[in-house]
């Protein structure tokens, strides 16, 4: 299996991610029938695993390597800007509002962000759904954060199987999904505890990038099924 030609643009997935923010704004905004809006979140996860995986086996089967500087700094310029104009609004929104204890955590929440470990941050607090997240205008953050998680690693996991040996990439991304799908499993007991830190609780699950992980390889395996479901069509066609 290799991921063939460029996808190229593909409406279906602007439209899905459309949805999937309207799903978010709508249980943020309390709308009737989207208490679990929320589920917009997992969707922008599988986008991101479908479109960072195309992108990265790409440019690796067309150059025979990957330019880890270009892709960091076209990252980097396509959050950076909205997120420093958001902070920025959000402090000063909070001096005027924020007392001096919610101010720190806010603080906190910014340096953690620019850190990339909001995720971690807001989880050792307490889970995203409890009453306090109406004085924590950056919680929204733990996702940007678990996506530079991703960033960090998943160009790094890619390029070395593909230049290894191009056909394990799908057996990996397969091993990585079920890896991660048995440790949400494993966690859900009420029963499990690694090393005393991570335990088993609702935010663990919801805010740690190893329990997200699946959804990452959800979406870098639809690249292989899209790319399987193209040449079948070509074959019908010829």
């Amino acid at each position: 299996m290799n991921p063939g030609h460029p996808l190229g643009y593909r409406a279906d997935v602007d439209g899905l991610r459309a949805y999937a923010v309207l799903l978010v704004v709508f249980f943020h905004l309390n709308v009737p029938y989207f208490n679990g809006g929320f589920v917009g979140v997992d969707i922008f996860f599988v986008i991101s695993g479908f479109l960072i995986t195309d992108l990265i086996l790409r440019e690796v089967q067309t150059t025979g390597s990957f330019s880890f500087r270009y892709f960091y700094r076209r990252r980097f310029w396509r959050l950076f800007p909205a997120l420093f104009v958001t902070v920025c609004f959000t402090a000063a929104g909070a001096i005027l509002l924020f007392s001096p204890a919610h101010l720190e955590r806010l603080g906190g929440a910014v340096i953690h962000l620019f850190a990339g470990v909001s995720n971690i941050y807001f989880w050792t607090g307490a889970d995203y759904f409890d009453v306090g997240a109406d004085v924590k205008p950056l919680l929204h953050t733990w996702s940007l954060s678990v996506e530079e998680q991703f960033y960090a690693i998943w160009p790094c996991l890619l390029v070395f199987v593909f230049l290894t040996n191009r056909k394990a990439v799908p057996w990996v991304l397969i091993s990585l999904f079920g890896f991660s799908l048995a440790l949400n499993g494993l966690f859900a007991d009420g029963k499990t505890a690694l090393t005393g830190t991570l335990e088993d609780t609702q935010a663990t699950l919801f805010f740690w990038l190893p329990f997200r992980a699946y959804e990452f390889a959800i979406g870098g395996l639809l690249v292989f099924v899209v790319q399987l479901n193209n040449k079948q069509w070509r074959c019908i066609a010829s």
